[in-house]
């Protein structure tokens, strides 16, 4: 799963600081990838 996430650059570089904000963007990622998925499906 982390291939697909290191696409967005600010996971791969982790621009965050804080340990929650970092999770938060994972969250947004995962978010996104998965809608691109349903919407495929």
């Amino acid at each position: 799963m982390f291939g697909h996430l290191k696409i967005n650059r600010a996971i791969a570089t982790r621009y965050d600081q804080l340990a929650s904000s970092f999770l938060g963007m994972v969250h947004l990622a995962t978010t996104r990838y998965w809608l691109k998925f349903v919407h495929a499906a």
